[in-house]
């Protein structure tokens, strides 16, 4: 289960400031309409800029390494995981430095993370993550919130790989009972949950 539409400038991706903020929303822009080579383009171009101007150890050095660590994910295959995930660990140390361990933007960089892990085999550390994630999003955002729903998402993907159905299941119900109620069913996130549920039954139920 992949998001097919991800919304890269939203809670769980930062916004775009600091110097070119131009090149960094056209990042956005293209990747928000899954054109990713395109926005790993301008994020690479603005990382660059911003590289030379501000030094690595900037915020908005981090944003631009989290706008391409999440253009590799929602690329899709696992390659293109496994160059994200450099990029995401980067970003996350910063993060941590600058806003502490238990905050939104370390929450939400930690389930990017897990979601990359996951999709290269590395299953601990997968687990690890959001094992991190979850706890601090549902303390910071809440357990209605849909930011952590997808997380929770995520995660019923990962217990789907190891085949843990039945708990897979329980993720995948959570998660959409919390976007459905935040969104609406009209959502197509919300009804690309309903299906995972659906899909999930009968291999829950023939575990």
């Amino acid at each position: 289960v992949l998001r097919r539409s991800p919304p890269l400038l939203s809670a769980a991706c930062a916004p775009c400031a600091g110097p070119p903020p131009h090149l960094c929303r056209l990042g956005v822009v293209l990747g928000n309409l899954g054109r990713y080579d395109e926005a790993l383009g301008a994020h690479f171009a603005a990382l660059s800029i911003r590289e030379s101007a501000l030094g690595q150890e900037n915020q908005d050095v981090a944003t631009s390494w989290e706008h391409i660590a999440v253009s590799y994910l929602y690329k899709g295959s696992a390659d293109c995981a496994k160059l994200g995930i450099p990029f995401a660990r980067k970003a996350l140390r910063l993060r941590k430095k600058g806003f502490g361990a238990a905050s939104t933007k370390v929450g939400h960089l930690m389930g990017h993370l897990g979601t990359m892990y996951g999709k290269v085999g590395r299953y601990l550390d997968s687990m690890a993550c959001f094992g991190t994630s979850l706890p601090v999003l549902e303390s910071l955002l809440g357990e209605s919130h849909p930011s952590y729903a997808l997380v929770m998402y995520d995660l019923g993907t990962l217990l789907r790989r190891l085949g843990r159905y039945r708990d897979a299941l329980r993720m995948f119900a959570k998660a959409h009972a919390i976007y459905y109620r935040a969104m609406g069913p009209g959502n197509p996130l919300t009804q690309e949950m309903a299906m995972a549920v659906q899909e999930e039954i009968p291999r829950a139920r023939a575990a």
